[in-house]
């Protein structure tokens, strides 16, 4: 299976959706912040962080977001810590390319943790609404 692009696995109804100057301006700004504030001398807990407050500060601002038991970040489904988990993030330094995946190797310990956290979730937590 070859490399696809993004234009070949999006669902095209998302490139109908006008986005708001404001907002795209405001998601530059903050992914501008993002990358500025990340180095790779950093540790992963301070690199984790970073990318917490960019996602508080774009797309997930509603949404209670913090470790979990061996989860990098789990995004909730509302502002509460009790609401089921919709959105698992693993995080690795930029640093350590040996335990993330790339393009050509995806079987790498990064993903291998995602899935085994997403099945706890699913499987053993019975939590249908983690997609």
């Amino acid at each position: 299976m070859g490399q696809l692009r993004p234009d070949q696995i999006l669902n095209k109804a998302y490139r109908q959706v006008a986005i708001k100057t404001e907002d795209f301006n405001h998601f530059k700004e903050a992914i501008r912040v993002l990358l500025s504030a990340i180095s790779d001398g950093q540790r992963e807990e301070t690199q984790k962080e970073h990318l917490r407050n960019f996602l508080c500060n774009t797309f997930y601002k509603p949404y209670y977001m913090a470790p979990e038991e061996d989860i990098d970040l789990a995004v909730r489904l509302d502002k509460t810590s009790k609401s089921n988990i919709g959105l698992l993030i693993e995080v690795k330094s930029t640093t350590n390319k040996n335990e993330m995946i790339s393009v050509d190797n995806l079987n790498k310990k990064a993903l291998q943790e995602l899935l085994l956290y997403y099945l706890r979730e699913r499987v053993s937590k019975k939590n249908t609404d983690i997609k």
